[in-house]
């Protein structure tokens, strides 16, 4: 329960060391001198906390308030109405090996530090996800700050994305895309699906060009999108043939982590 896992050092009592270490290790918000005082509280002077203060103590506090104060939604109910498009978004992430912390940086599309509605349906939109309008509204609604309703809150969008994760995985798992070894918290770039990689003939055999080759193969399929459609969506002028210009900027709009020298190198190795 919670009180032996405050029980760093596994003794049986929650000493104070214990306690700051569980403090430092959560993250919270409380300065050394709030630490002393606390355990000075539930401790009554004794050596460690007793299980029966703990209890009391814990029972007493208004964790709902707290979690509120912070932009994280305690409303089940709300939540579960959304639950599905925050999956999306955690799985997109997930895809890309971005953390929570990053993946906030990458939907503030202005660059102010915050997440606006205007940065989220920007977002959604570069990154092709299943959201419509309303509910790309509704999650920011949920995780939008308190204390500025402007934007959405980085302790709400971190609980909400980790409340979504089994659910970001089943969606990875649908389209085909492995999870990385359990707690690595990202995903490999997979393997392109069958039909997708050239003729044994024009084999791919130089590490830059497989990488962007597996790149642009994971993004069709992390996006549903068959090789055949894919060969018309990265065509970007729509002359029915994939340019040098084509390519560049398919994986310039699909966030593609290669270079214009890679990219180059797989159109000259696919153009034969």
């Amino acid at each position: 329960d919670g009180y032996d896992a405050f029980d760093a050092d596994g003794d049986g009592a929650v000493s104070a060391p214990d306690l700051a270490e569980a403090v430092r290790t959560l993250q919270l918000d409380l300065s050394d001198a709030d630490v002393a005082e606390l355990f000075a509280h539930l401790s009554g002077g004794a050596a460690g906390v007793p299980r029966e203060r703990w209890a009391a103590a814990l029972a007493g506090a208004d964790a709902e308030a707290s979690l509120k104060s912070r932009g994280i939604a305690t409303d089940s109910a709300g939540f579960e109405a959304v639950r599905p498009s925050v999956a999306e978004i955690a799985a997109a992430l997930r895809f890309n090996q971005l953390t929570d912390a990053e993946g906030y940086d990458a939907f503030d599309e202005d660059e102010d530090g915050n997440v606006s509605l205007g940065d989220l349906q920007k977002a959604v939109a570069t990154l092709n996800l299943t959201l419509d309008a309303d509910s790309t509204r509704a999650v920011f609604e949920l995780l939008r700050d308190p204390q500025d309703a402007g934007f959405v809150g980085r302790d709400a969008w971190a609980a909400a994305l980790a409340r979504a994760g089994d659910e970001a995985a089943a969606i990875l798992d649908s389209r085909g895309l492995q999870a990385a070894e359990a707690g690595e918290g990202n995903f490999p770039a997979p393997q392109p699906p069958a039909g997708a990689v050239p003729p044994a003939e024009q084999a791919v055999d130089t590490a830059p060009v497989k990488r962007a080759l597996d790149l642009l193969a994971a993004a069709l399929r992390y996006n549903q999108v068959s090789v055949e459609d894919g060969y018309d969506a990265v065509d970007a002028d729509e002359d029915g043939e994939v340019s040098r210009a084509d390519l560049q900027t398919a994986c310039a709009r699909l966030q593609l982590e290669v270079g214009r020298g890679e990219v180059d190198a797989l159109f000259d190795r696919l153009a034969g």
